[in-house]
């Protein structure tokens, strides 16, 4: 099993090279929110950031996974939600309501449910055809036990945010992606249609980390198919079980 340095690894590995595009993008959305606040006062910015917070993370989904499924990243990929604009804030509204629901029993709870809905916007990826509430289930059946590893994933970042903090959150535009593109590695290993990968020695290692990148040779990879189909659309193998079919409403 993977751990936390391993994510981050790979993450780090995945970006090399495409530092300068998520940069700007995450310093556009940066700028783009800022000006929301800014209009909090009337009303209107409040308003216009709840719709757009949903197509905003399904973009920067859509470029975290481009970037660790070594595809072409752009600027653009943050617009990547214009042809799913009503779904994208559909899932963000729904997330938000279990995830406030939940929170009202006490703080941790509210937690860990925001960690099952955690994939529904990359499940949305991989699989068009799913509405809002059916990516969100998916993404409770797949976080089934492994919330906490996500948790610890995104808690082993706490040294570079720290770091940010000390550059005023200028570090913030490079520490996000990182965290992002972390997070995807994540969701691709999780999903049962995982390419298979090898490591081998990194010439340009995090500082932080270990040494190694994944070298994928799988030639499913280059398709643009999705490496991970919803179960309802999967065929049966032979000698699967009867169970995985069966989403979870834990958590629901």
């Amino acid at each position: 099993m993977l751990t936390a340095k391993d994510y981050r690894q790979r993450a780090w590995n995945a970006l090399n090279g495409k530092w300068g595009v998520v940069v700007i993008t995450y310093f556009l959305v940066a700028v783009v929110t800022g000006l929301c606040g800014g209009l909090s006062f009337i009303g209107v910015g409040a308003i216009l950031l709840f719709i757009l917070e949903g197509p905003i993370r399904y973009g920067l989904s859509v470029q975290s996974l481009n970037a660790v499924r070594g595809k072409t990243v752009d600027v653009k990929d943050v617009m990547a939600a214009q042809n799913r604009f009503a779904d994208t804030v559909i899932a963000y509204i729904i997330n938000s309501i279990y995830t406030f629901l939940w929170a009202l029993l006490f703080i941790i709870p509210g937690i860990i449910a925001a960690y099952s809905y955690s994939l529904t916007y990359y499940l949305m990826i991989d699989n068009p055809k799913l509405t809002p509430d059916q990516a969100r289930r998916e993404s409770m059946r797949l976080m089934v036990g492994h919330k906490w590893e996500l948790f610890c994933l995104h808690l082993s970042f706490i040294g570079w945010i720290l770091l940010c903090t000390l550059t005023f959150g200028i570090l913030t535009f490079w520490v996000m992606p990182y965290m992002q593109a972390a997070t995807a590695e994540f969701y691709d290993c999780i999903i049962p249609t995982r390419p298979t990968v090898e490591c081998v020695k990194s010439e340009t290692p995090d500082p932080f980390e270990s040494d190694y990148v994944e070298v994928n040779d799988d030639e499913s990879a280059k398709t643009d198919e999705p490496f991970y189909v919803f179960e309802e659309e999967r065929p049966r193998k032979a000698d699967e079980k009867e169970s995985y079919d069966t989403i979870s409403d834990k958590w629901e």
